[in-house]
């Protein structure tokens, strides 16, 4: 693995090293503008409500600097002495999913480690990487965080094998990449020192670093436009999709194509196709899912309305289109629509029914509110 004159040496993991921290802020909170409206159906109520205010400040970016630690590949954890350390657990350390992390972790560890010492290593992933809109509104935006820092030319990027398309992303975002090691899904890594950005980690306000990263990549993608845009209303569609079945998703285009909304799947589409398209659009509409995740490249002021099954605004999801809107200043509306049983029976394959008369009264909602902003 040397590179530049440098070598390090690959030997069996030792949890017995002590752990050293550093935290750097790399862009603190910063106060946001209220420019745009958010506007909740009938079914969100209580703390729900609460959870899809809007954000005063935004989420200031922070590097964590652990020294001799383990990294879980997997998880993205981060590991000491056995132990996980607080701020490298996904969705905070008092999940009740950290327990079975931290077991799956345990048996990976006890198959074999390796180690990289002599050089600064940055995690460039975490839990859901995977996700599409995971990949681009954390990872990318978190190895940009750690290309501000003048280290990071002479330091590793940890990624998994993830695919040409998402490492289109970082072209788009502009990054220079250092030397990239893939990690080994099956074992863990010791590392000598570990960079770790707030960004991987869940969705709690809207971040100002990820807007510029977004506004980069649109400006990378219309240079070469891949698609020529004949509406900008659309639909994202999920058919490509097997979680969270909508059982009337037929009838639902029907009723947004009487609204002049094109349907669209972007998992069939490039990435700087979704780009453009996105950019171009005036008014999005969709069920929760990885897609709504390109609204990030919307313009600001235009409008999203995110179908959501009941089930899913109760459950531990957090309400992360709504940051998406915040972050790229866009309108946002959303109705839940009822579900036909609960995560704990069916988990991510729970079906849902769109109520078509709300959906038909709210997009005569959004219609007029398009014509009050122009």
């Amino acid at each position: 693995l040397g590179t530049q004159g440098r070598t390090h040496s690959l030997d069996p993991c030792r949890d017995d090293m002590n752990a050293i921290f550093e935290l750097r802020e790399i862009e603190p909170s910063l106060p946001l503008r209220d420019e745009t409206g958010i506007a909740l159906g009938t079914r969100f109520r209580g703390p729900v409500v609460r959870r899809y205010a809007r954000h005063g400040f935004s989420l200031p970016t922070q590097h964590f600097t652990a020294c001799r630690v383990v990294l879980d590949p997997v998880t993205a954890m981060v590991f000491h002495a056995g132990m996980p350390l607080p701020w490298s657990c996904f969705f905070g350390p008092h999940d009740s999913r950290v327990p079975g992390d931290w077991s799956a972790a345990e048996v990976r560890h006890r198959s074999g480690s390796r180690s990289i010492t002599g050089r600064r290593v940055y995690c460039g992933f975490n839990r859901h990487c995977r996700n599409y809109a995971h990949w681009i509104t954390q990872c990318v935006p978190a190895i940009a965080g750690y290309a501000l820092e003048p280290e990071f030319a002479d330091g590793i990027l940890l990624l998994p094998d993830i695919g040409a398309a998402y490492e289109e992303a970082l072209v788009l975002a502009g990054i220079m990449l250092p030397e990239v090691v893939r990690v080994d899904r099956d074992h863990t890594l010791a590392v000598e020192e570990l960079v770790y950005s707030s960004l991987l980690l869940h969705h709690f306000a809207p971040s100002v670093l990820a807007r510029r990263v977004f506004d980069r990549m649109v400006t990378a993608a219309m240079a070469q436009p891949e698609a020529t845009t004949t509406t900008d209303r659309i639909y994202v569609s999920r058919v490509d999709s097997t979680a969270r079945p909508m059982t009337n998703e037929d009838e639902l285009v029907r009723l947004l194509a009487r609204h002049g909304i094109e349907p669209l799947i972007p998992g069939t589409m490039s990435l700087r196709e979704q780009v453009c398209r996105f950019r171009a659009a005036s008014l999005v509409v969709g069920p929760h899912g990885a897609g709504l995740g390109n609204i990030v490249f919307c313009r600001p002021k235009s409008m999203i309305y995110e179908l959501i099954p009941d089930h899913w605004i109760n459950s531990f999801v957090g309400p992360s289109i709504n940051l998406f809107a915040q972050t790229s200043r866009m309108h946002y509306w959303a109705d839940a629509h009822p579900s036909h049983g609960t995560f704990t029976q069916y988990g991510h394959q729970v079906p849902w029914t769109v109520d078509l008369t709300v959906t038909e009264e709210r997009l005569t909602q959004i219609e007029a509110a398009h014509l009050r902003c122009g």
